[in-house]
């Protein structure tokens, strides 16, 4: 059976080639023993949270540098929400490990965008894929709103996809 499993982890990985064209933001996330689950790797859900400090450290990181606000949610705030998640988990993650987040971001429209996020180990194997769809909302409408231009531009210099 784990043959099988990776085998098929490592036909998912040659399908999902990083595009290495675009620059990507990349943070490393050194793995807690309390990450773990007691099947020994760590628990699904602290791909989100890792997610999660990596996409409002780069948005974050982007709208300071457009010169806008930091997109806290506070009233009157165009802020990040995110509507959507999707995980493929190709390898187990196991302490001690350092796993690399590397993100770029892509389908950039008027009023949302994707950010492609792989994690690799220290290894340099592949032990996930996600994407996220990031939309933006008027916090004292509640409706979505345009990406501002000056962070729009700041996207695009990290843009890329998935190829293969």
């Amino acid at each position: 059976m784990r043959r099988a499993v990776g085998a098929a982890a490592r036909r998912l990985v040659t399908q999902h080639r990083w595009a290495s064209s675009a620059a990507s933001y990349n943070e490393d996330i050194e793995v807690r023993w309390r990450d773990m689950d007691r099947y020994g790797h760590v628990n699904n859900t602290r791909y989100l949270e890792w997610m999660e400090v990596v996409r409002c450290n780069l948005l974050h990181r982007l709208s300071t540098e457009s010169g806008l606000p930091g997109m806290d949610g506070e009233p009157g705030e165009v802020s990040p929400i995110v509507g959507a998640i999707s995980i493929k988990y190709i390898r187990p993650v196991t302490w001690p490990d350092t796993v690399t987040l590397e993100n770029l971001f892509s389908e950039i429209k008027d009023n949302s965008c994707t950010l492609n996020t792989r994690g690799t180990n220290t290894a340099g194997d592949v032990v996930f894929i996600a994407t996220c769809k990031i939309v933006m909302v008027n916090y004292t409408t509640g409706k979505r709103t345009s990406i501002p231009s000056e962070l729009e531009s700041r996207m695009r210099e990290h843009e890329g996809d998935f190829s293969g």
